[in-house]
């Protein structure tokens, strides 16, 4: 085989690896979409759109000391409000926490 023909073997190989690597990534955000919009369609019935700490805490299973804490640590996504109180939205936080599983 000639240097070429390897040149080009090695290109194609590396597209293919980085066509199925994004295909892959596809697979894995399409799954996220349709886990995200059934948690939605459940969580949403029981917890408003936009929450306090209380109800996002509930929401996720931690203790409300602990929302506030990645609040303030940046970890958990939120909203801040003139006089410093901290919101969180549904859709966001359902998004953040699939994300934690990868």
């Amino acid at each position: 085989m000639n240097m070429e023909a390897n040149i080009g073997s090695s290109e194609k190989n590396m597209n293919n690896k980085m066509t199925r690597g994004n295909n892959e990534d596809k697979n894995r955000n399409d799954l996220m979409l349709e886990q995200a919009r059934m948690l939605y369609g459940t969580l949403s019935k029981q917890y408003p759109a936009i929450m306090k700490a209380k109800d996002a805490a509930q929401m996720l299973g931690l203790r409300e000391g602990t929302v506030r804490q990645w609040t303030a640590k940046n970890i958990i996504p939120h909203k801040k409000f003139n006089g410093g109180a901290a919101r969180y939205v549904l859709t966001e936080l359902i998004f953040w926490l699939l994300s934690q599983k990868n």
